[in-house]
Parts: C-alpha cells; sequence; structure tokens
C-alpha cells in the first residue's frame, strides 16, 4: 500500500512540477522579425539541403567571387589554393591574380572533428557584397583538404570561434570603423530562401529581449548545459557540462551516457527508422534559457523511404548542431565572450535551481520506493 502511495504522490509531483515550470519560466515578449534584428542590412545564407549555410566573399584585387560555409565551431577562414591537392572544389582562389594579395609563408594545419585541411597563411582583401565590409583579413590558403565534405561550389570555411588568437571578418571590419560593431548572430532556416547572417549594430529592443550565456571555453563558443528533457517528462543529467553551439556540425552529438539513454529507449534504430513513428521532443536546460528541439529538426527522410535520426554520440564534449541551432537566432559577442539566444516565437528564462531540484526529488521518489521494495521483500522472508 505505501508503495502506491509512493507512486500517486510521484505522479502529482510530475503534473505539478510541469505547472512549476511554466510559471518559473520568464516569457520574454518577442516581435515579429520584419527586418528589425540590426541597424545594419542582413547576410542572405545559401542553404545547402538543410544541413549547410554559406555567405559569399568577394576577395583580392582585381575581386574573385567565392562562397564559404559559415562556421562557429572553428576558429579560421581558409580557402582552397588553385593547386590544392585532393579538392573536389570547384571555385579555387587564385593567389596570383590578386595585386593585394601577400603570403606569410607560415603553415598551418586545421583540424575539424571530422577531416583537416593544411596550408600557409596569407592575407588580401575580403569584403562581401552590398555591405560597407571591406577589410585586410588573416586566412589560410589550403593546398590539401582531407576528408571534409564540401559543396562543390564552396571554395572553403569561416570559421567565427571565439578564439581571440584570430580576427574574424566582422572585427576586422569593426576596427575600421566600417560597422557599429563586431557582434554577429544567425538564423538557419529550413528553406531555400530566409537563411540569414546578421552584423554591426542590432537594435536595443532585440539585445534587451535576448537572453545571455557566458562562455565556458576560451576557443569554443561553448557554456554550460544543466541537463535534458525529454517530452516533457522524464530528466537527464550531463556528466560532461560543456556544450557547444555549432554551426558547422549538422547533428547533436551527446555524451555517451545520454546517447545511449535516448536511443535504447525512444530510437533503437539506426539508417531504418520508421518515419510514421512519433519521436521525442528534447528539451536543453541552460543557466538562463531552455530551448527545445523538436523532432521535426532532427528526424531526416531517406530516398529509401526509412528515416534516420540526426543524433550521434560525441567524442568527447557534446556539440549542438544545426537541428539546435535552427530552434531560436543566435547573436555572438566575442568581445564579452557571450552567446545570445533570441527567438522570434518564444524564449524563456530558468532558474538554474529549478531544473536541480526536480531532478533531485525524482532520485528521492526513486530511492524510497526501491528502499520499501527491499524492506517489503525482507519482511516476506523473515515471515517464512
Amino acid at each position: 500500500m505505501f508503495g502506491q502511495y509512493l507512486i500517486i504522490v510521484y505522479s502529482i509531483f510530475n503534473v505539478a512540477s510541469q505547472n512549476i515550470a511554466s510559471n518559473s519560466f520568464l516569457l520574454t515578449k518577442t516581435y515579429g522579425q520584419q527586418n528589425s534584428i540590426t541597424v545594419d542590412e542582413s547576410i542572405d545564407l545559401h542553404n545547402f539541403y538543410n544541413e549547410y549555410y554559406a555567405l559569399t566573399l568577394r576577395i583580392g584585387t582585381p575581386l574573385q567571387t567565392l562562397q564559404v560555409l559559415v562556421d562557429t565551431g572553428s576558429s579560421i577562414l581558409w580557402l582552397a589554393n588553385y593547386t590544392c591537392d585532393n579538392c573536389s572544389i570547384l571555385n579555387r582562389y587564385k593567389p596570383f591574380k590578386s595585386q593585394t594579395y601577400i603570403d606569410f609563408n607560415q603553415t598551418y594545419t586545421q583540424i575539424y572533428g571530422q577531416g583537416e585541411c593544411q596550408g600557409s597563411f596569407g592575407q588580401d582583401l575580403i569584403s562581401i557584397s552590398d555591405t560597407p565590409i571591406n577589410t585586410n583579413l588573416t586566412f589560410l590558403l589550403a593546398n590539401q583538404v582531407s576528408d571534409l565534405f564540401l559543396q562543390e561550389t564552396t571554395s572553403g570555411i569561416m570559421g567565427l570561434s571565439n578564439w581571440d588568437q584570430y580576427n574574424n571578418i566582422f572585427e576586422s571590419a569593426y576596427s575600421n570603423n566600417q560597422i557599429q560593431s563586431p557582434l554577429f548572430g544567425f538564423q538557419f532556416l529550413n528553406s531555400t530562401q530566409g537563411s540569414q547572417l546578421f552584423y554591426g549594430q542590432f537594435n536595443q529592443s532585440i539585445l534587451d529581449q535576448t537572453i545571455w550565456i557566458k562562455t565556458n571555453m576560451k576557443k569554443q563558443w561553448s557554456t554550460q548545459i544543466l541537463g535534458i528533457q525529454i517530452n516533457n517528462d522524464e530528466y537527464l543529467y550531463f556528466e560532461d557540462h560543456s556544450s557547444i553551439f555549432d554551426s558547422g556540425t549538422t547533428c547533436l552529438l551527446l555524451e555517451e551516457k545520454v546517447y545511449n539513454h535516448i536511443y535504447n529507449n525512444y530510437f533503437n534504430c539506426n539508417l531504418d527508422c520508421d518515419c510514421n513513428n512519433v519521436y521525442p521532443n528534447l528539451t536543453f536546460f541552460f543557466q538562463g534559457a531552455k530551448v527545445t528541439v523538436p523532432e521535426s529538426a532532427y528526424k531526416r527522410y531517406l530516398q529509401n523511404g526509412s528515416c534516420s535520426m540526426c543524433i550521434d554520440q560525441a567524442k568527447s564534449t557534446n556539440i549542438l548542431g544545426d537541428p539546435f541551432m535552427k530552434q531560436f537566432i543566435s547573436i555572438f559577442n566575442k568581445e564579452e565572450q557571450l552567446i545570445g539566444l533570441y527567438q522570434t516565437q518564444k524564449t524563456f528564462n530558468i532558474k538554474y535551481w529549478y531544473f536541480y531540484s526536480a531532478l533531485g526529488i525524482q532520485i528521492i521518489f526513486i530511492c524510497a520506493l526501491v528502499y520499501y521494495q527491499v524492506q517489503r521483500k525482507l519482511f516476506l522472508l523473515a515471515g517464512e
């Protein structure tokens, strides 16, 4: 009987906790977008298959037009050299054609989670069409690219991490008084048009409504993650408290314990998942915010009629890629090492104690149930 009471009390707590959660979240008033994110014009991004987003650059004297993928998970801009080996890239930078190119004769290898590129650093004038940005910028001229999946029409990757050893194009333009602020941000959409890169002076009303989270790594846009809630029901705690906001990763990469729990209890499939099944919404908790990733964001439809789940096990740190980044407008403040979350639909503030309290109370109830079952078993054995 006592066990039944515990189950009833736990059920009441679980329902109540949802009500407490909805009341403890501070709903931020939002506005329609209406191109009012920044004072400066935004930059349209090219969407490749809802997985990669590219920006068009104009480089050198005379100008060479090249597309690069935007990547908040790496630090440098690199472009494929016209002599690049193992490159499936069609459009490549030709330094000998530019009167303003400077070769630093300094070699470097850029390593990614999968793949790498090698080359030497140089500098040239780089501009973005229809913007005031036209600045000298250091970049890696890649002579060899290995195991990197790039579209044939893209010519490299623009790293935009928070590592202060390398200036990005917005910092350089700001230092030359070409834009009013070094801030930049993204809105990634699952449509051929509409994805944008914001830069410069953001409207104050937007900044006031943005939830700001402090970074905890010097070379990555990483912040402390508290845990994850599955379908507004089950809470999981992360042993690795860091999570990287990475626009260059197409999926969610989660630590082994969390990934295995989700896979074994909700997926149990790889590339042959049933598209008709309902898969869970995943809500990630941070100090000051929560972000919900619906199943539609990580479910991929395959040509054979089945589906795959764009969630995998992380090699080390949790990486929150495109399915996560598409749920809000991100703003990056490199000078103050802050990540901003702004959503046109809804954004919540949450006090971090709530997550730990809910998790702790659930653990107490589980322990109480286990203790009751053990005592009951011992009592029955003693009676025999």
